[in-house]
């Protein structure tokens, strides 16, 4: 740092603590005025005692205080549902945030010019995907403030009907088929993510697919496919017709497969078929 003493117009370096007297001795009677001409990279320092009139003995007790000069950390979030809450962490601090709305937020712990900073998602919201940009750097000169928490919907499979129930193809007359449907939707909203239907097999006697969907199937935020299901009558089929729909994906957070149970008869009667039986 350096000290000036403007009465005499003395400039004195320092690098070091210790005791300090500057060059230019000063008669009884005259005034003195220290001050901090130059504040070191980093510091702030502060001058006690700085101005007075010299007596007889030398003047000792200009006392010169720095302290380190720290910068907070933060940014904003954005896009953070209503009532969740997501846990940001600072590695080097080892500082947890927790936030549960948008806007701007830093870190109680204040870092020093020159320390780093590594900022993550430690605990995503229930449903969201959080990611950070600019999270690691050095402290400069000033507060930390770009560094940005974005959060989206994560994308959620929804069916019509819903998974693990069963398509009832009623009773089909022999040489007629029925066809039923499956809506495969992604529920969500816009700003979400999305994700895809890997593939969808089909299992038992007299049913087919009669869709014309290949695979994968994107499907982004408020949108859905349709299956399409025929039953096929014949007196060939074995009452009651079983079989399988099964569909994969890979929807964050539950990737993985859904299917329904399929069921019909196959009859002769076209009058029993319609349910008049006698």
């Amino acid at each position: 740092l350096v000290l000036r003493n403007a009465t005499t117009g003395e400039n004195l370096t320092r690098n070091a603590n210790g005791t300090y007297s500057f060059a230019t001795a000063q008669a009884t009677g005259a005034t003195y005025a220290v001050t901090v001409q130059t504040q070191p990279s980093g510091q702030s320092c502060t001058v006690a005692n700085g101005s007075g009139t010299v007596g007889t003995a030398n003047v000792t007790n200009v006392n010169v205080t720095c302290t380190t000069t720290t910068y907070t950390v933060g940014g904003s979030i954005s896009g953070l549902g209503t009532g969740l809450s997501l846990v940001l962490r600072n590695a080097t601090t080892g500082e947890n945030l927790t936030r549960n709305a948008n806007g701007s937020y830093s870190f109680a712990t204040a870092q020093p010019m020159g320390a780093d900073y590594n900022v993550t998602v430690l605990t995503q919201p229930t449903g969201q995907g959080c990611s950070v940009a600019n999270g690691s750097g050095t402290v400069g000169t000033t507060n930390v403030s770009n560094i940005t928490v974005s959060c989206q919907t994560l994308g959620s499979l929804v069916s019509t009907p819903p998974a693990g129930t069963t398509l009832d193809f009623g009773s089909v007359p022999h040489g007629q088929n029925r066809e039923l449907s499956v809506t495969l939707g992604n529920g969500a909203a816009a700003g979400g993510t999305a994700f895809a239907i890997t593939g969808c097999t089909l299992s038992g006697a007299g049913y087919s697919r009669v869709d014309v969907l290949s695979f994968p199937q994107t499907l982004n935020p408020g949108g859905s496919i349709v299956l399409r299901v025929r039953l096929s009558a014949s007196s060939a089929l074995s009452n009651p017709v079983a079989g399988t729909l099964s569909c994969t994906h890979n929807a964050p957070g539950g990737s993985g497969s859904v299917s329904w149970s399929l069921t019909g008869r196959a009859v002769a009667d076209a009058l029993f078929a319609n349910g008049f039986e006698g």
